[in-house]
């Protein structure tokens, strides 16, 4: 696996992870190593969390000695590449790793070196130590970064390390510094920040273009039905609604209404309202978005007897799930007929709505966590994952050949004993679909740590001494990643 595919598969918290993507940035090859740059630096948050670990220490304990013990470099990786750098190496990966090194004498001078050889792949590194704690370092930061944001592009490749770092003490300079650039010259920025594929460029963008009454009538109806960024899109909608209820254009606001977007078509519903077309309302109650059906409602008088006829006469998903929203415990006899629909979007929201109701007719429900549809299976496991089932269904579940059955019955041991829940955990780890096997793997990781970090857990979440034996086997079977795993288990004795 090369570096840029690692990068995709790892979250920010999981340090084992950094760690080993650390060590794959050391292996690196100096012709892809501005490309590795550039990857990295766009995981923003990523990027701050291996600038934490570089400098994170743990403890190690001693057996013997006049000394309890020593801390050392939490991530050996990170720290090889510093120590590389101390050796006067100064190829991209090592000057950005150097750059988060525990010293900041070793910052200041990667941060120094960055600028003599600047390229437009640091900056989001650059800007990250605009925030550090050392004077010398975010002064040396400071001064490169609001030299070298001249251009457009250099612009927006700043602003979402900015953004990310405008909350920490300290942090505000850098986004305040673009602020201040671009107000001052939006006809040289604003059209590149408008048009950025990075969310927070565009976002930056629209935000200052709205302060300066850049953006028309047309644009805003333009950004509320087709932006991507769920943000920029509430700006809009709000904005053009105003508008075409300043101007009595029903047509676009009715346009509007029909958006993908469940926040844009609440706005066009508002926008309709205030013109005085309540009529509207009555289709807007059985849309699909709990949002907009709340909106419905509010202006209704009774919507609940409206869902028992649509329920009874036309189903759909949303009518169903405004039952479930308005009803009462007598409406599961209206619901409980459509877990038997041929459709599956009404079988999954009847789950959904009886769920609700707390009216859930369990043995109906049973059968349907082996139904076609991988979301009938999804809802009808989370609608019993705390409802008494026969206790070996999660196991036969574990068996089956779809991976939507056996993510299923994981989820039914979510009210079971804390040791069945490893089990099902570790034995998922084990299976042939890589998602599912990650997501075994961390639950594993996640509930270890209830068993057997310290006394209380332990006795808290004891461990049977018949199951204790296979828990190690399971983990064993992993390898490397269930090492830290059969470790654990083996230090909690069973009980």
């Amino acid at each position: 696996m090369n570096f840029a595919d690692a990068l995709q598969q790892v979250g920010p918290l999981d340090d084992e992870a950094l760690d080993r993507l650390g060590g794959m940035l050391g292996e690196v090859d100096e012709k892809d190593a501005l490309g590795a740059v550039t990857a990295l630096g766009r995981r923003v948050r990523l990027t701050a969390r291996m600038d934490g670990r570089t400098r994170a220490q743990r403890w190690v304990s001693h057996e013997s000695g006049p000394l309890r013990g020593h801390f050392v470099a939490a991530s050996g990786a990170h720290s090889a590449l510093v120590d590389r750098f101390a050796a006067g190496e100064r190829g991209p990966i090592v000057l950005v790793v150097a750059s988060w090194a525990r010293y900041f004498g070793t910052r200041e001078r990667a941060v120094n070196i960055m600028q003599a050889g600047f390229e437009i792949q640091y900056l989001p590194f650059l800007v990250l130590r605009t925030a550090d704690w050392a004077e010398p370092v975010r002064d040396a930061a400071r001064t490169i970064v609001s030299r070298r944001i001249g251009t457009p592009e250099r612009l927006a490749a700043a602003v979402p390390m900015a953004v990310y770092v405008a909350g920490r003490d300290r942090g505000g300079w850098a986004i305040d510094t673009i602020r201040d650039r671009v107000r001052a010259e939006f006809d040289r920025f604003g059209p590149a920040l408008l048009a950025s594929r990075e969310t927070y460029a565009r976002r930056l963008g629209f935000e200052i273009a709205r302060e300066q009454g850049r953006v028309d009538y047309a644009e805003q109806v333009r950004r509320a039905g087709h932006d991507g960024d769920t943000i920029i899109r509430g700006w809009a909608a709000g904005a053009a609604r105003a508008e075409a209820v300043r101007r009595g254009d029903r047509k676009t606001l009715r346009s509007l209404a029909r958006s993908r977007f469940a926040g844009v078509r609440v706005e066009a519903l508002i926008g309709l309202v205030k013109l005085g077309h309540d009529d509207d309302l009555t289709a807007a109650l059985d849309d699909g978005a709990a949002l907009v059906r709340a909106y419905a409602r509010s202006r209704t008088t009774d919507a609940a007897a409206h869902y028992r006829v649509t329920v009874t006469t036309a189903p759909s998903p949303g009518s169903i799930a405004g039952l479930g929203e308005t009803g009462v415990y007598a409406d599961a006899a209206l619901l409980a007929p459509l877990l038997a629909s041929a459709d599956a979007p009404l079988r999954a929201a009847a789950i959904r709505a009886l769920a609700a109701l707390d009216s859930m007719p369990v043995d109906d429900v049973l059968p349907l966590l082996r139904d076609p549809a991988p979301a009938v299976v999804r809802e009808a496991a989370n609608a019993l994952r705390f409802r008494r089932t026969p206790p070996e269904l999660p196991w036969q579940l574990l068996a089956d050949p779809r991976p939507e059955v056996r993510r299923a019955g994981y989820r039914l041991t979510a009210a079971r004993p804390r040791h069945e829940q490893l089990r099902a955990a570790l034995l998922l780890a084990h299976d042939a679909d890589p998602a599912l096997a990650r997501s075994g793997l961390s639950a594993a990781h996640r509930l270890l740590h209830g068993l057997g970090d310290n006394w209380w857990s332990r006795r808290r979440f004891p461990i049977p001494p018949d199951t204790h034996p296979e828990l190690i086997d399971l983990a064993t079977r992993l390898g490397e990643p269930g090492a830290r795993l059969a470790a654990g288990i083996r230090a909690t004795p069973p009980e």
